[in-house]
């Protein structure tokens, strides 16, 4: 948000455009159902918008980003909300952070769920848990 003024000056200048900021009081077409529609980021709505202009049915758009969200919009654009989650990379890095004898691990699904050496135990936790997770939300 700091830098929002620099980088709207810098495209301004680049390419000779005004670019349009999204954020609180920009009409998109979208019909926030939120508690507080102010609350509601530019990136969900965005988000919104875009998957309303492409398919116009009842949706659940998910983006998997630093924080993976879930977000329900309607045929008629209405948003209905959503949750947000830790991206897989967050929750990772916090179990490699807070357990001291676990090692940081790479992100590969491994061959089987249940698994015979920590490492692959880890990965199996991390990927499998992550999809659990999402297919839980979706459903």
């Amino acid at each position: 948000p700091n830098i929002m003024h620099s980088l709207e000056n810098m495209i301004k200048k680049s390419f000779g455009i005004n670019p349009l900021i999204v954020g609180p009081g920009v009409k998109t077409g979208i019909n926030i159902k939120y508690d507080n529609p102010k609350e509601v980021g530019a990136d969900r709505i965005v988000n919104a918008v875009a998957a309303h202009d492409k398919y116009k049915r009842d949706l659940i758009i998910i983006d998997f980003g630093t924080a993976t969200t879930f977000c329900s919009l309607t045929k008629d654009a209405n948003y209905l909300g959503g949750c947000i989650t830790p991206g897989i990379r967050i929750a990772s890095d916090a179990l490699f952070d807070r357990a001291a004898k676990l090692p940081r691990v790479e992100l590969e699904v491994p061959k089987n769920i249940i698994c015979k050496n920590t490492i692959s135990s880890m990965q199996s936790g991390i990927i499998y848990g992550y999809i659990g997770q999402v297919e839980y939300i979706v459903n």
